[in-house]
């Protein structure tokens, strides 16, 4: 009996094994392509390839096309039709995330600068009402494409989840770009070509954007394969 379980056991912890590290490169990995997907529109928002109105656009269709292309990549989006959609829902999110960052900013932070003791031009609930309303959109769309077989409300709760974190990187994006820029701005020449403090803040906001996707995913799957045992 011995005999039969230990070869069977020796199986399962390979299977385990290559399944940790299949999930650690697409985590890392999907960083990877947030990073590249960050440095180019920074440097393109810089450029003004689409003009002022088209910059609106410009952050949804890089961050889309690199996450997508990579998503084909790990066979996530099995299809070009999926990869279309996918695309088309981060437009939305980065349109939606500015118009809800600008709400916040008119019918919010000017009455809470009533009650605080030092103002600023945009407050930290502006980023955050940004991040999370372009995250909640991107998690949407991405559970909907890959998890269809999910619940309604599981799918909104997932998003949801991931949103907060969005929201919350709007604010820390936020406090690294000033706190970057303004300590080693003069020793970081591209920061100023490439639109300054706004660069770093795109940067680490796709970034850390594509590992909370990256996550979310990998919790999906998780699931999925705990179900199936």
């Amino acid at each position: 009996m011995n005999s039969v379980l230990v070869p069977m056991r020796a199986t399962n912890e390979r299977v385990q094994m290559n399944h940790a590290q299949k999930d650690t490169r697409f985590i890392v990995y999907s960083g990877v392509a947030g990073l590249s997907s960050g440095l180019l529109t920074s440097y393109a928002s810089a450029s003004h390839i689409l003009g002022n109105a088209g910059s609106l656009f410009l952050p949804g269709i890089i961050f889309g096309l690199a996450i997508a292309v990579w998503l084909r990549l790990c066979s996530c989006l099995c299809s070009i039709w999926k990869m279309i959609i996918f695309m088309a829902g981060c437009v939305v999110a980065s349109y939606l995330s500015i118009a809800a960052a600008l709400l916040v900013h008119l019918h919010l932070t000017l009455r809470l600068d009533a009650f605080r003791t030092r103002t600023s031009p945009i407050a930290p609930e502006t980023y955050f009402a940004g991040g999370f309303t372009g995250a909640c959109l991107i998690l949407l769309t991405t559970l909907f494409l890959t998890e269809p077989h999910r619940s309604l409300g599981d799918t909104l709760m997932g998003a949801l989840a991931g949103a907060l974190v969005g929201g919350g990187l709007g604010v820390a994006a936020e406090e690294a770009s000033s706190v970057l820029y303004g300590s080693y701005g003069h020793m970081l020449p591209y920061l100023a070509r490439a639109g300054g403090a706004d660069a770093v803040l795109i940067i680490f906001w796709e970034t850390g954007m594509a590992l909370v996707l990256a996550f979310t995913l990998f919790a999906c799957s998780n699931l999925n394969r705990n179900s199936q045992n």
